[in-house]
């Protein structure tokens, strides 16, 4: 698996096949400044979602959650995305993200 940082996030290469939960991990970003990953993806029941959780230690484990988001709020999130991964010339993530958004788009 493939990482590339931007700014203070650490991305993982997407993985489009289902994990153990049923998953698709699209966007899996850590941050080691605080400790703290985002996840988002599609989820069991084919409904784009938002993961995060707080690593660093138990004071904010209550800040932790995983919710259903739109489609649209999932697409603002790789475009973010994008916009960065053009920034930095990281011409191969951006192809991959470009198909990824694409088939979105057109489910």
């Amino acid at each position: 698996m493939q990482r590339c940082t931007l700014g203070r996030w650490h991305y993982n290469e997407p993985c489009l096949c289902k994990n153990k939960q049923g998953n698709v991990i699209i966007i899996n970003k850590s941050s080691f400044g605080p400790l703290e990953t985002y996840e988002y993806g599609i989820d069991i029941h084919n409904k784009p979602y938002v993961k995060y959780q707080w690593q660093e230690d138990d004071y904010f484990d209550d800040t932790n959650y995983c919710k259903n988001i739109s489609m649209d709020e999932l697409i603002i999130q790789i475009d973010k995305l994008l916009y960065e991964l053009d920034k930095e010339g990281l011409r191969e993530w951006k192809a991959l993200y470009i198909e990824i958004r694409n088939k979105l788009e057109n489910r």
